[in-house]
């Protein structure tokens, strides 16, 4: 069992409030927008608008908007997989038809979205807490193993700033998910990408627990509905340390993707929905701009370039899971943090969704920061570039007319480029901490990584320091 955090009434509160932020958009679209009351028709219901068709917050696999005009067709009859509109899993159309028929369609279509995403916190709140007491419990065996080999190695790391990790209770790491302000903005817009989320984090949450055969038909779940997420069987695999729990880890997620596409085609009728899913995402077909980099360069890209550069980017979306894989064998939960990051920059349609997952993902590893080089600059671009540059440079573009498609292009480049430093610095300082816990070596501001034992012990006069 974890231990109950301090302050866990606090964060409970917290958590609340993200979700009452949450219910305010709802209030907007039924009583405000719909019956014009409270002054928003003219202000709040055009920026909700806007929220929900931004092209960094939505794609066209996760547009609601796109969903609800394939609804419409499949209600007259079409096969909306037939047209180039429609690249949403079979069974999100069939709950988004269910919500569309209530009685209070938009009312029910919000509580659904901040159903699902208060599900993925309490999900993420559960995986996050117990690996926080995974890497506690780890820190201190390798502290009382240097006690023994390295005595004043160990006293010094146990007066260091990382000596104790904080602790992070689930209610805590709940309301970080829920106040995360891509993931916000991702319940505002209602992209189906929250049910990805949801789908993901139980998978962790139930692996973590030792529920190896639900966790693999839980990541099923997310990899019907937009593939991708296939490449975090990885970590799941390796939270399985004995054969038994392996198969069972397999046997799920097979038998989940085998009833879910069996499902999608008894509602379809043929398998004309894994061209217009699975096929979209893999020969990147839709073009509409997002926040990664394939959408420009397969605009201006000669056909006869198109196949390698297919290739190339695929590659680096899947290939990149082995390697991987065996470095981080033994934090199955930082290969997932890892694997979600990558995925933003490589994956064809990216969105702050993804983005969202990633970085909450960080939130058990958040002791790395003083170890991490460019923490600050990160921080700051992760921030700037998709809530500034990307919208300034968008309605540049499309709305004054003032600029191209390169202005958009470049803010998304800049943001492509933070998110790959970012995974790379955090993993670089992953390998720091775990080698100082180690070998008895501290990370020092000024020295850089140096024995903690030539950081005490002055150096003798005319002798050469030791290369860092």
């Amino acid at each position: 069992e974890v231990a109950p955090a301090p302050h866990t009434m606090r964060w409970q509160w917290v958590a609340c409030a993200a979700v009452a932020a949450r219910l305010l958009p709802c209030v907007a679209r039924v009583w405000g927008c719909d019956k014009g009351g409270f002054g928003l028709e003219s202000s709040g219901c055009a920026l909700l608008e806007d929220v929900s068709s931004s092209v960094q917050v939505v794609t066209p696999m996760t547009s609601f908007v796109r969903a609800r005009e394939c609804v419409a067709l499949m209600d007259k009859g079409h096969d909306p997989f037939a047209s180039e509109l429609c690249h949403e899993s079979p069974l999100v159309l069939v709950v988004v038809e269910l919500m569309l028929h209530a009685v209070v369609p938009e009312l029910v279509l919000d509580l659904l979205f901040v159903t699902a995403d208060v599900l993925a916190a309490l999900a993420f709140g559960r995986f996050a807490a117990g690996l926080r007491t995974q890497q506690s419990a780890w820190q201190r065996k390798q502290l009382d193993t240097l006690a023994v080999q390295k005595p004043r190695s160990a006293q010094l790391l146990r007066e260091s700033p990382v000596a104790e990790l904080p602790a992070l209770g689930r209610w805590q790491a709940a309301a970080m998910y829920l106040w995360n302000p891509f993931v916000l903005l991702t319940c505002v817009a209602r992209s189906t990408a929250v049910f990805d989320s949801v789908a993901i984090m139980l998978a962790l949450s139930l692996a973590l627990q030792g529920s190896h055969g639900k966790a693999g038909a839980a990541l099923a779940l997310a990899a019907s509905k937009s593939l991708y997420p296939i490449t975090l069987l990885a970590p799941l695999v390796l939270m399985a340390r004995r054969p038994g729990l392996l198969v069972r880890c397999m046997a799920g997620f097979g038998a989940g993707m085998a009833a879910l596409l069996a499902l999608c085609w008894l509602i379809v009728g043929s398998w004309q929905f894994v061209s217009a899913t699975y096929g979209v995402l893999l020969s990147v077909e839709d073009l509409t701009p997002n926040i990664g980099i394939a959408w420009y360069l397969f605009t201006g890209m000669f056909d006869h370039f198109r196949v390698f550069y297919l290739i190339v980017f695929q590659y680096c979306c899947f290939w990149f899971v082995i390697p991987l894989a065996l470095k981080f064998s033994d934090a199955p939960g930082f290969l997932a943090f890892v694997l979600a990051a990558l995925l933003t920059v490589f994956q064809p349609y990216p969105s702050l969704a993804h983005v969202g997952l990633a970085t909450s993902l960080f939130v058990p590893w958040s002791f790395l920061a003083p170890y991490s080089r460019y923490a600050f600059g990160i921080g700051t671009l992760m921030i700037v570039c998709p809530l500034i540059l990307c919208p300034l440079t968008w309605n540049i573009w499309v709305h004054s007319g003032a600029g191209n498609a390169n202005f958009f292009f470049s803010a998304t480049l800049l943001f492509a480029a933070t998110r790959l430093v970012f995974v790379t610095d955090v993993a670089n300082a992953y390998r720091r901490w775990q080698f100082g816990l180690e070998h008895g070596e501290a990370c020092d501001d000024t020295l850089g990584f140096a024995e903690v034992e030539a950081v005490v012990e002055p150096r003798p006069k005319g002798a050469k320091p030791k290369a860092q």
